[in-house]
């Protein structure tokens, strides 16, 4: 794998990877504005794409907010035919790089029924801090949202 910046060029792959099975699919208007700053983000790439930005096959991504003094993890989707594979952990080591090096905080909101993700973050070292009760909507009700937080340099 491979990672390459997100910008305008990366739309179609950002929406390629969102048309899924899921229930919780992102538009391209929700992208709009989230290729410039404070919106930092990677897509991660199969190493035997082609190297034209057209060519590239995107296989997941991850999209943050620099908000000065905490990195907010805003999304991170891997293309369904590749999930087990470690494409979301390739995503966040990057972004534990990023923070590591400029001394941030990373803050994110995760469905508490979205065990994979969590078991993911905690890898990582990310720490539950607090519950947002009824955040999500889902299609019987609502869902708390845990916030899981992870400092720099804490592993």
């Amino acid at each position: 794998m491979k990672l390459i910046t997100l910008d305008s060029q990366t739309l179609n792959n950002l929406i390629t990877i969102e048309n899924d099975e899921s229930d919780d699919i992102w538009q391209a208007e929700k992208f709009s504005g989230s290729f410039v700053k404070p919106y930092l983000g990677w897509l991660a790439i199969n190493s035997v794409s082609d190297s034209t930005t057209k060519n590239k096959n995107g296989i997941g991504y991850l999209l943050v907010q620099d908000c000065i003094d905490f990195i907010d993890i805003i999304r991170i989707k891997t293309h369904f035919t590749y999930r087990r594979q470690g494409v979301a952990q390739f995503l966040m080591q990057q972004l534990i790089m990023h923070a590591n090096k400029t001394h941030q905080r990373i803050m994110l909101e995760v469905r508490e029924s979205n065990i994979p993700a969590i078991q993911l973050y905690f890898s990582f070292g990310f720490k539950q801090i607090d519950i947002r009760r009824h955040y999500y909507l889902k299609n019987d009700g609502r869902e708390d949202a845990l916030i899981l937080q992870y400092s720099a340099h804490s592993n």
